[in-house]
């Protein structure tokens, strides 16, 4: 919203970040890339209802999370505390609860994400030779949510601190600038 030049110092910033270039998200094809487009239209949504008041893009902005959360679970929260961290700085979080299309939006995107349990109850696919969960909800809750986070195989030793140690070394001095911007 700043102009043009910000805009593209912002999309230079983020091209040279390790955790959307790396291998394992740009160049490796993994669902890692779907989710930064899925988690940056979210955020692009968002931005436009909250600084715009455009309602319909708090619509867009609860599909791109369901759709996020399709993708990746609960990987898709992780910019919802800068999200109302963004809404108090800027004294707008009074209107965001006060307004009918947050709830039907959040409304609608629980719904979707609700979904996807019911359909993996229903139809998704069971494992018999795996520790990481009998089915695709146990291994979502358990392993994609809390064992991937601190467990001891996956990071080395017992890090509760996991998030923000990685945060910092994929995002380098940039996650540090953008709080800056934020603050700017």
């Amino acid at each position: 919203y700043k102009g043009a030049l910000f805009a593209w110092l912002a999309g230079v910033m983020l091209v040279t970040v390790p955790a959307i270039v790396g291998i394992h998200v740009g160049r490796g094809g993994d669902t890692d890339a779907l989710q930064v487009l899925l988690v940056t239209c979210f955020i692009s949504s968002f931005l436009l209802y909250a600084d715009q008041g455009r309602k319909g893009s708090l619509y867009l902005a609860a599909l791109f999370l369901a759709l996020a959360f399709w993708n990746k679970s609960f990987t898709a929260f992780f910019p919802l505390p800068a999200c109302f961290i963004y809404l108090v700085l800027r004294q707008k979080l009074g209107t965001l609860f006060k307004d009918k299309h947050f709830y039907l939006a959040a409304l609608g995107g629980i719904s979707l994400m609700g979904l996807w349990f019911l359909l993996s109850a229903l139809f998704g696919k069971s494992f018999s030779n795996t520790v990481n969960g009998g089915n695709m909800i146990e291994l979502m809750l358990g392993f994609d949510s809390l064992s991937r986070f601190g467990a001891e195989e996956h990071t080395g030793a017992v890090n509760l601190d996991f998030i923000p140690v990685y945060l910092d070394l994929a995002f380098t001095i940039w996650s540090y600038l953008f709080y800056l911007s934020v603050l700017w």
